[in-house]
């Protein structure tokens, strides 16, 4: 009987530690990265969402006007189309320099999305084909970094796509 329990015993501790590998490892491999130059990011994301006329690129008078909660962001890079009235194509990635703000960030880019979501569907001179964009928009953090788009759902993943990879760890 002493074997058998030995054993059991040390099948469980195999088990255990297994299952702590596996936790770690998990855990671990969830991080992003903080250090990304914004340029880097902003590029990738532009080069997923090509548009005729460009895009322009937001000032802090845009931000100060439009996006409460943009202090929170240590740097920006926010675009729009140029041509605003065919097209309400805009994405954002905003860098904070802490967790905290980050978390803060990404409540204001929410809050922002929900503001624009409710002026812009009742604006009349969007066309129709524009405002599933807009039902659509979406912002996710990934460490301190939160990226938000108003795109086509095939081109706010691909954004989104092409960001997260570039901060995966």
């Amino acid at each position: 009987m002493k074997i058998r329990s030995f054993n059991i015993f040390r099948t469980l501790t195999l088990c255990t530690v297994a299952v702590i590998m596996i936790f770690a490892a998990v855990s671990c491999g969830g991080g992003y990265k903080n250090d990304v130059p914004l340029k880097t990011l902003t590029d990738a994301a532009l080069a997923k969402v090509p548009v005729d006329g460009g895009y322009i690129t937001a000032d802090e008078d845009f931000m100060e006007f439009n996006f409460e909660g943009h202090e929170y962001a240590a740097e920006y890079g926010v675009f729009y189309a140029a041509n605003t009235s065919a097209n309400i194509n805009e994405l954002g990635v905003l860098r904070a320099d802490s967790a905290e703000n980050a978390q803060k960030l990404f409540e204001a880019t929410e809050k922002y999305l929900e503001d624009r979501l409710e002026s812009w569907m009742g604006a009349i001179n969007y066309t129709p084909d524009e405002h599933p964009k807009m039902e659509n928009a979406k912002c996710k953090l990934f460490g301190n970094y939160v990226v938000y788009t108003i795109l086509t759902v095939e081109d706010r993943n691909a954004v989104i796509d092409a960001v997260e990879s570039l901060l995966k760890n």
